[in-house]
């Protein structure tokens, strides 16, 4: 009787921690020191890349350099070469008309085209994204939102982008809203070859990216983690190999989302020159 006791009271207890982090996973305490979220709320990004036998690169003062792993994040750092993180703020009242424009810039894929990103090779900005489009696959659906009717609870698409360095990458997109917040993981789903070479596999790909409304500042954290694996010694030949670059690739991608928002951070296109 007392195991029972005991297996019963560590079933309750175990289910009482999930329902605790559940419950509190979006919030912006989850991924920022108290720290950070005072560098970010004043307006700075926060950056960091590690790339496997080549060193890490950080700016603006990130204190974790790792990704925080949740219900949404579950893939270990070990099993990527690059692993990217980038933190931020950005005002924006919470309302219908504000949400629709997340929702739209984080599931319309044709709006990634025409992405910059600053080369340092070229010293200046240069087009990341050549193109971008939906492709239609027999998974995608749409979950109903019973708070609001304008934006799904949960939805799963395809999209595919021509990126300038690495050609043409497929994705399968997830897209969670939940209260005030939104989640958004991009998964590459098909091989990619170049120049007669295994690049990456399914899955080599990710990039994950957290809204978080603070009411009290009115305005959203944003959190991004990036991983990669590299097949093939190719990319060595690159310079999107060097962290430094990977880290502007990160960045771009966050400047064209806010720019997408009507939120203009075009000034720090460059997280490193």
């Amino acid at each position: 009787m007392n195991k029972l006791k005991i297996i019963i009271y560590s079933i309750t207890s175990f289910i009482f921690t999930v329902s605790l982090v559940s419950a509190s996973l979006l919030s912006s305490g989850n991924f920022f020191s108290i720290n950070e979220s005072r560098i970010a709320a004043g307006g700075e990004f926060l950056t960091s890349v590690i790339l496997k036998g080549k060193g890490a690169v950080s700016s603006g003062g990130v204190e974790n350099s790792y990704p925080v792993r949740n219900t949404y994040l579950k893939v270990s750092s070990s099993d990527y070469d690059m692993i990217a993180v980038e933190k931020g703020f950005f005002l924006m009242e919470q309302n219908s008309l504000n949400r629709q424009k997340i929702h739209k810039s984080l599931t319309d894929f044709s709006l990634l085209k025409g992405m910059k990103y600053y080369s340092q090779t070229q010293k200046g900005s240069s087009i990341l994204i050549i193109d971008s489009y939906r492709i239609s696959s027999g998974n995608d659906y749409t979950t109903e939102n019973k708070n609001d009717k304008n934006i799904p609870s949960a939805s799963l698409s395809h999209f595919s982008i021509k990126d300038n360095r690495l050609g043409i990458l497929s994705f399968k997109s997830e897209f969670f809203s939940s209260d005030d917040n939104f989640v958004s993981i991009n998964t590459l789903t098909g091989r990619v070859t170049k120049y007669g070479m295994e690049v990456f596999y399914p899955g080599d790909y990710r990039i994950y990216k957290f809204l978080i409304y603070d009411k009290k500042l009115k305005g959203y954290f944003f959190y991004t983690a990036q991983f990669m694996k590299v097949r093939s010694s190719i990319l060595s030949r690159l310079d999107l190999i060097k962290p430094e670059s990977f880290a502007n690739r990160v960045r771009a991608e966050n400047i064209h989302f806010l720019k997408s928002i009507g939120v203009d951070r075009s000034s720090k296109l460059a997280a490193f020159h």
